[in-house]
């Protein structure tokens, strides 16, 4: 049972990260073509940073109480639409949702079936096999997001803004892996979200970072390097085209 999810996980893991990474190496290319600015190319992606600062927490909540695999499926519908606004819009406002969106996104994937697997081999109480999932998926999502960049820009050069098509293709697929494949176990979630629950922890969190100094420090220095990273990633490709290197060798 659980090597039939792990398999299923990993190959929902690669058709995604393909599909999310197809655009990544022409993204900056990409939106300057659809009139934006560089300053709003930046304030669209800071909202895929503050997607996941706001909803974080609540898909934490959500996975814990709910089902991790519905999370999950949720996360890639949202993807989808993501895509599809990417697709059909060249509207700055449109284009600041779909990040914000795709952070939404990222937010409710994060710690939901991966976690979900990670807690199963630990009843086995087997470290080689908790180990060798971390690994196999760590070099799954590397060799994806290398063949997805490597692969998107060039087809981007042969379809141009098409590449979400396929994009989306591969999302469903990976739809169709865990939603027809993946088989939760009914036993698993023992509680039922509750909104008093709900409340409650969202209240101790606030009072936990209210109260803790080095908490506060780590979120201040998360947002920072997102900052920083996400700047220098968008920059490097406007500043060689600004010199007159080809978008094709950008």
């Amino acid at each position: 049972m659980i090597k039939k999810q792990i398999f299923h996980y990993l190959f929902a893991t690669f058709l995604v990260t393909v599909a999310y990474t197809l655009p990544h190496s022409i993204l900056t290319v990409l939106l300057l073509e659809k009139g934006l600015s560089i300053s709003q190319i930046l304030i669209i992606q800071s909202a895929y940073s503050l997607a996941i600062i706001l909803f974080e927490f609540p898909s934490g909540m959500l996975s814990d109480n709910w089902s991790r695999k519905y999370l999950y499926l949720s996360s890639r519908v949202l993807l989808i639409i993501m895509f599809l606004i990417v697709l059909i819009s060249s509207n700055f406002y449109f284009l600041y949702l779909a990040w914000f969106i795709y952070g939404i996104a990222a937010a409710f994937e994060s710690g939901t079936l991966d976690s979900y697997l990670i807690n199963k081999l630990k009843r086995s109480s087997n470290d080689k096999l908790i180990e060798s999932f971390i690994s196999k998926d760590n070099k799954i999502q590397f060799a994806s997001m290398i063949i997805g960049s490597g692969i998107g820009g060039i087809l981007y050069f042969m379809i141009g803004i098409k590449i979400y098509i396929i994009a989306i293709i591969l999302v469903c697929l990976s739809i169709f892996d865990i939603g027809f494949f993946f088989q939760e176990d009914r036993d698993y979630y023992k509680e039922k979200i509750n909104i008093d629950t709900f409340k409650k922890q969202i209240s101790i969190s606030f009072k936990e970072l209210k109260e803790n100094s080095i908490l506060r420090v780590i979120i201040v220095f998360d947002l920072l390097t997102q900052l920083f990273f996400q700047a220098h990633f968008q920059l490097w490709q406007s500043f060689l085209l600004e010199k007159g290197i080809d978008k094709r060798l950008t």
